[in-house]
């Protein structure tokens, strides 16, 4: 895992400019960057996370703040540089941090939203009594580095044009269904009766252990994404995937269905 520090200059106004550096954050199961912008209250930290799964740019805003950790979608529009305002959603939760709980919006960009956000000076969000924009810089080069990083991410797991070297996928030890318990339906979902179902991907080592859990089908009540993917990185067992040799590859495993129901 290594950084890659860009610099920007703060300029104060309607729009957020960035406070700090850009972090490019390498690591063994994701490729992300992120950047913090404005001062005081009004403080947000921009990321971007590119899925090796697919080609969907996840974009994180984070703020001080409490919020419900039940997840909401909301109705949101998003602006690109001088385009159109576009309908769209975002996912809001609170998550805990060492400096404090945060308030999480998170937004997913298609590829070619994502090609209009790498050559774009700002970027607008809006949803219910979340409206920011921010002016952004350096977004061709940041990317550049996470579709580098994607590129390399899927072929250290064996992904895409890299999976003819799998021979034999990955196999649970037990069906994934079968790990959760009535004690992992979440209590915030159990009280207001919601139900849903939710298929992840997951990134499965040489050992079998699972290294990384994204959503990638989800129908009803977002806040079953989270528990999904918990249960299994913590409790999901595999046999991992091996080559035409025999030998113990990193690979990707697509779960079942995964259904969340009241009795």
């Amino acid at each position: 895992m290594f950084s890659v520090l860009l610099f920007g200059t703060v300029a104060s106004g309607a729009i957020l400019q960035p406070s700090g550096q850009w972090n490019v954050d390498f690591a063994e199961t994701q490729c992300a960057a992120a950047r913090d912008f404005g001062e005081g209250k009004g403080a947000t930290t921009l990321a971007l996370r590119q899925s090796p799964f697919n080609d969907v740019t996840h974009l994180f805003l984070f703020r001080a703040g409490k919020s419900d950790q039940i997840a909401d979608q909301l109705p949101a529009d998003l602006r690109i540089g001088a385009g159109a305002r576009e309908e769209t959603y975002l996912l809001r939760y609170g998550a805990p941090a060492k400096s404090g709980p945060r308030i999480v919006h998170r937004l997913s960009l298609s590829p070619e939203q994502m090609s209009r956000l790498a050559t774009a000076t700002r970027v607008e969000v809006k949803s219910g009594g979340l409206e920011v924009a921010f002016g952004l810089r350096q977004m061709d080069g940041i990317a550049k580095l996470l579709d580098e990083c994607t590129r390399d991410l899927r072929t250290y797991w064996n992904m895409g044009e890299s999976s003819s070297v799998v021979a034999v996928p990955p196999q649970p030890v037990k069906d994934v269904r079968t790990l959760y318990t009535a004690a992992d339906y979440p209590a915030d979902a159990q009280q207001l009766r919601l139900e849903g179902t939710v298929q992840v991907m997951l990134l499965i080592d040489e050992t079998g252990k699972t290294r990384s859990c994204e959503v990638i089908k989800r129908e009803g009540a977002p806040v079953f994404e989270a528990m999904a993917c918990q249960v299994l990185i913590e409790r999901a067992r595999f046999t991992p995937a091996k080559d035409i040799r025999g030998k113990a590859l990193r690979s990707t495993y697509m779960s079942p269905t995964i259904r969340f129901v009241l009795g």
